[in-house]
């Protein structure tokens, strides 16, 4: 006896993907010769975001910009005499009367506003949340006044990145609170000098703790997450030493751009990098 039992199910065995689910953390140093990198960065972005945007018919991306430097504002411009009668002689467009929130000096937290020579000394994103969504009407232009951190500051990358991953900040009522969801690739972009050890205002742990941070958020699935460098000059992609510590960390991730931070043009890099997004997010597999 033969039983009819019809066709077999039509299985689809196609990885689902992010399907344009994409959570971006861009740290930018606030070193003090970071302002033609942060040009270069700026110029590179509206067509790297345009890429990923063509490439998917629901656009959901999530896009923070933190710094290097935990202390909000310009040294220079916050004892009441250097911002005598609300001016600032270092930057005239200095906000001497904005009184920084706990987030705006938290490690970690999105930026909102930028000050400072370089910046727009403006808010770039009023209220919550603390990035850029899909619903934000003018996200290149967004993004532009969020980059521009300046070059007061330390060069804390490692810590930065840290911050961003620490669980409280993703919770509710956290600095970011929402911005690293489970089901999204994350792609991590760090733009700067090498955070080395040997330097006496650098990040604090090991670049294994760095990288065990961002596993962790991302519940241990290492083909969630995209690791972007521009880092330091060419030694840095062949450098070993545990004292560099972003040179020696982003290669460890399997999904992964490497480039020198004096890169003359930041365009065909980021072409690479969201090429490689694309990829990823095409076999992610959400947990």
């Amino acid at each position: 006896m033969v039983w009819d039992m019809g066709a077999p199910p039509d299985f689809d065995v196609t990885p689902k993907g992010c399907q344009g689910k994409i959570d971006f953390l861009f740290i930018v140093s606030r070193d003090g010769f970071m302002k033609p990198h942060q040009d270069q960065l700026v110029a590179a972005f509206p067509h790297f975001i345009e890429t990923i945007q063509s490439q998917f018919s629901e656009f959901d991306v999530h896009i923070l910009v933190t710094d290097s430097h935990q202390q909000w504002g310009v040294g220079p411009c916050e004892e009441p005499e250097d911002c005598w009668d609300n001016v600032c002689d270092l930057d005239p467009g200095y906000p001497c009367d904005y009184e920084p929130s706990t987030c705006d000096q938290t490690m970690g937290a999105g930026v909102v506003m930028n000050v400072g020579p370089d910046t727009t000394n403006t808010l770039c994103l009023d209220g919550l949340p603390r990035y850029i969504t899909a619903d934000t009407p003018d996200i290149s232009g967004t993004f532009e006044c969020l980059a521009r951190v300046g070059e007061y500051g330390t060069n804390k990358l490692g810590d930065a990145l840290v911050g961003a991953m620490n669980p409280w900040m993703n919770k509710v009522g956290g600095c970011n609170e929402g911005f690293i969801r489970d089901d999204a690739l994350l792609m991590v972009t760090i733009i700067g000098e090498e955070d080395n050890s040997a330097t006496p205002a650098s990040s604090k742990g090991t670049w294994q703790e760095w990288m065990q941070a961002v596993v962790d958020r991302k519940n241990g699935n290492l083909d969630a997450i995209v690791m972007f460098g521009l880092v330091s000059g060419p030694l840095c992609l062949t450098d070993t030493d545990n004292t560099t510590r972003l040179c020696t960390m982003i290669p460890k991730f399997p999904h992964h751009v490497l480039q020198p931070l004096t890169t003359p043009d930041y365009g065909p890099v980021f072409d690479e990098a969201a090429a490689l997004a694309l990829e990823a997010c095409s076999a992610f597999v959400p947990g």
